[in-house]
């Protein structure tokens, strides 16, 4: 029996609209996009001898060396064109890990060029082009790397496939447990993508059950929605009975597990001895007629209904995807673009680099003033509700901690003004860390300051030690004038506390102004790649900095405070005397206010007033003459030494404020790094601190390759999409894999009507009891069903949901000759059987 190709058909799956579409597919994957986004594919996925090489053959008319196993080392795309003149062009697409030399991710190797061949060196081209990929005979490595065959002839239909290398489980001498990872890895990463047919070929000599490809698919396609079946050899089940009639049911889309939307095939693969194509479809088509597999829809069997088949069904997936497809190309080409932005401007020349850090450290400058003066407008510094980086507002919270510690903590001894009180007295350092501020405490508790509270000493228990140390302590002076310098020594005592107070009040304000300026340098830098710059300023300016700084704060602190620890700072003496004076007038106010006067009764007034004069002058003089008395001694040397404490306290206070942390430290932060260090670089200094790393290089040209390549790919898709449609979002029914169009009531019942000899049918995704009547790109899938086995949808939808509308937006954008070429005749007899 002899097979004659339908050339109508073959013509009306090779339209215009068809062939433009298929191009632009085609045109895509050659610019390399296909290693960026997902595009729409059929992927030929089977375990190792399924017969996948056989059925491209038989697809495509070329031989492939399925003997050698050539093809199952790596992905094979292969896409036919129909043109007047046949040839075939092999090249190979780059894979990222494949270390193809002087070729990126996804581009083809200019090194490997094998075009305008004749069909039958195909075998020896594949061999060449496993060779370079690194793959030679007896090897055990398979390549990530993609063969792109172009299969050129007039009898050609627009598709284009994918073939897989086989799946296989065990290990062998050619094939190694690393191999069984590498092919699971191609395969999922392929079937995992939502664009993809999967075009699943299963072996009819072999248990359903046994099919591991039909368990991935399903694994991958868990609704049935993009996967094809295919069956083969089936003349091998001939003595297996069971096993054959299963696959017919499996073809027949009746077997409930296994039921595809996309429907089923059935091939014949051919024998090899040789046999010509056309040899091998007559051979095919006799044995499909004959039982069993007559009983298969015609429609569902053979290869030249598979060939219209794959390239409907890519056609209408396609253009159903194109939407999708620029709305991924353009997100992708946005990150893109956004990525290269934050790696910053390059900067091959040495002018380059200088103006890259001339604008890095005006920024810092600019940043590091704004800081300082506490102008916060920029958004380093955070919002109003979320502050942060705050350098002066923390600046002053180190000033306010610094003159509260010193204040409750920075005298040795705590002195209650009088002792009338018989020494019972309150600690008023203890009183005062009781009423802290909540703003105050929360410094306190991120900025600790632990330090001891002053000891309470009763003022007659000083006295009494000051009465001894006054004797141990005389000298040359005359007598009952030596206070001065007890007071001083008991100053010395009571200050002791200072140093440790401001040694970690220096260093704790050091630690955080160096951390703020590591944040501003980090925030300068952030988003311009400039990791390697970023370790160097901090190295070789700001650790230099503060370096530097942390000794001269040494030597400030020692400088401020040897007036104090030697005793020759000298007060004022206006305040200081004013200070003494009014606390011995207060001191005597108070004891006199506690004497009670008694004398003998008198109605005269004059007299009365006269006797208390002398009385309260009596008092006062025993008060001088008593131990406790205002004017003791030993009660100067305490006000002295106290009046001496807070009039110096104040002073060391604002110098550590003024004189070390902002003249020593603050004061010069924005000569740190300046626009004139980097005027008086090296060239040798500019490359060592603004050269862009080599992983930064590499990723921007990478890039700027892929942003061509998706800019290329999204003009591409554009120039064939109407403009109305570019902005528009594709509706269900354009996304489909096929298209049904509405029909007058009447003719869908005529169609409806079933041949006595033909098995009831339904395409899947398409009612019961009624079908549509189908356009050439429009027909349904050949998956047919026994009667009542379909799953039922709505009335003129398919699978996925889609509508009924029989064209698409590429379409128009490529001309409706499809449509306008059609005839009845053509429609009932070569794409429809006329009574279902």
């Amino acid at each position: 029996m002899t097979i004659t190709l339908d050339t109508t058909a073959l013509d009306e799956l090779s339209t215009n609209q068809a062939k433009k579409l298929h191009d632009l597919m085609s045109q895509l994957r050659s610019c390399g996009i296909s290693s960026i986004v997902e595009l729409p594919q059929i992927i030929v996925v089977g375990q190792q001898n399924a017969g996948k090489s056989s059925v491209l053959e038989a697809i495509s008319g070329v031989r492939f060396p399925v003997t050698a196993g050539l093809c199952t080392r790596f992905a094979t795309e292969i896409s036919f064109h129909k043109t007047e003149s046949s040839r075939v062009n092999v090249q190979i697409r780059r894979d990222n890990d494949s270390g193809g030399a002087n070729t990126k991710d996804g581009e083809i190797d200019k090194a490997f060029d094998e075009s305008g061949a004749a069909k039958d060196d195909l075998p020896e081209l594949i061999q060449k082009a496993k060779e370079h990929m690194g793959i030679f005979d007896g090897g055990k490595d398979f390549s990530k790397d993609v063969l792109c065959v172009k299969v050129e002839g007039p009898d050609m239909v627009p598709l284009t496939l994918v073939d897989l290398p086989g799946i296989y489980v065990n290990e062998t001498a050619t094939q190694t447990k690393e191999g069984i990872k590498t092919v699971e890895e191609l395969v999922n990463r392929y079937m995992a993508q939502p664009k993809t047919i999967m075009l699943v070929i299963v072996e009819a000599n072999t248990e359903v059950v046994n099919h591991v490809a039909l368990a991935k698919a399903r694994e991958h396609d868990p609704k049935h929605e993009r996967t094809l079946g295919v069956v083969t050899k089936p003349d091998l089940a001939k003595s297996q009975a069971h096993i054959e009639a299963a696959h017919v049911r499996l073809v027949q889309n009746r077997e409930p597990t296994h039921d595809l939307k996309l429907g089923w095939h059935v091939l014949r693969n051919a024998s090899e001895d040789g046999e010509s194509s056309h040899e091998r479809d007559a051979v095919e088509a006799k044995f499909l007629a004959s039982p069993p597999w007559n009983a298969v829809d015609e429609a569902d069997r053979g290869i030249a209904k598979l060939r219209e088949k794959l390239s409907r069904f890519l056609y209408n997936h396609t253009s159903g995807c194109l939407h999708t497809l620029i709305e991924d190309i353009e997100k992708n080409l946005q990150k893109r673009r956004q990525e290269k932005e934050n790696l910053g401007s390059e900067r091959p020349e040495h002018k380059d680099k200088r103006a890259f850090l001339l604008t890095i450290a005006a920024e810092f400058q600019r940043l590091l003033r704004d800081a300082d003066g506490g102008h916060y407008v920029d958004d380093f510094f955070g919002s109003l509700t979320s502050p942060r980086n705050r350098l002066r507002a923390e600046l002053r919270g180190f000033h306010r901690a610094l003159a509260f510690v010193l204040r409750t903590k920075g005298h040795t001894l705590s002195i209650a003004r009088t002792s009338g009180d018989g020494g019972a007295l309150k600690n008023e350092s203890s009183a005062e860390l009781d009423s802290v501020p909540r703003g105050m405490a929360n410094f306190l508790d991120l900025h600790p300051y632990d330090f001891p509270l002053p000891k309470s000493v009763p003022r007659s228990e000083l006295k009494r030690q000051l009465e001894v140390l006054a004797l141990a302590s005389e000298g040359r002076e005359l007598p009952g004038s030596g206070g001065s310098e007890l007071a001083l020594h008991l100053f010395r005592v009571q200050a002791a506390p200072w140093m440790d107070i401001a040694r970690l009040h220096i260093k704790s304000v050091a630690a955080a102004t160096k951390s703020f300026v590591e944040q501003l340098i980090h925030h300068v830098l952030a988003g311009r790649n400039a990791h390697l710059t970023e370790e160097l300023l901090l190295r070789d300016y700001v650790d230099k900095y503060f370096a530097e700084r942390d000794e001269m704060l040494g030597m400030k602190l020692t400088e401020l405070l040897v007036p104090y620890v030697k005793g020759y700072a000298v007060p004022l003496e206006d305040e200081f005397e004013r200070l003494v004076s009014r606390w011995r007038v207060e001191r005597l106010a108070r004891q006199l206010q506690d004497l009670t006067l008694s004398g003998p009764a008198t109605n005269d007034a004059k007299a009365r007033e006269k006797d208390d004069k002398v009385r309260l002058l009596l008092a006062a003089v025993d008060m001088e003459l008593s131990p406790d008395g205002a004017f003791d001694r030993t009660e100067d040397v305490i006000d002295m030494m106290q009046a001496y404490y807070e009039m110096s306290l104040r002073t060391f206070t604002d110098n550590i404020t003024n004189l070390a942390i902002e003249g020593c430290l603050i004061h010069d932060l924005a000569t740190m790094f300046t626009p004139v260090h980097v005027g008086n670089m090296s060239d040798k200094r500019l490359e060592e601190l603004a050269a862009e790393p080599a992983a930064a290089k590499s990723r921007r040209a990478q890039l700027v390759t892929e942003i061509a390549t998706l800019q290329e790919g999204l003009d591409m898709c554009r120039r064939w999409l109407p403009r109305a449609d570019q902005h528009s979002t594709p509706t269900k029914r354009e996304s489909g894999i096929w298209f049904t169009p509405d029909l007058p009531a009447e003719k869908t019942a005529e169609r409806g009507k079933e041949s006595p000899s033909t098995p009831k049918s339904a395409a899947a995704g398409l009612s019961g009891e009624s079908r549509p009547a189908l356009t050439p790109f429009s027909q349904s899938p050949a998956s047919r069903v026994a009667s009542g086995t379909a799953a039922k949808q709505p009335a003129g939808t398919s699978p996925f949901g889609f509508g009924d509308r029989g064209s698409s937006a590429v379409d128009s954008a490529f001309g409706s000759e499809a449509s306008s070429n059609e005839t009845p005749g053509k429609r009932d007899g070569v794409f429809q059987r006329k009574n279902l």
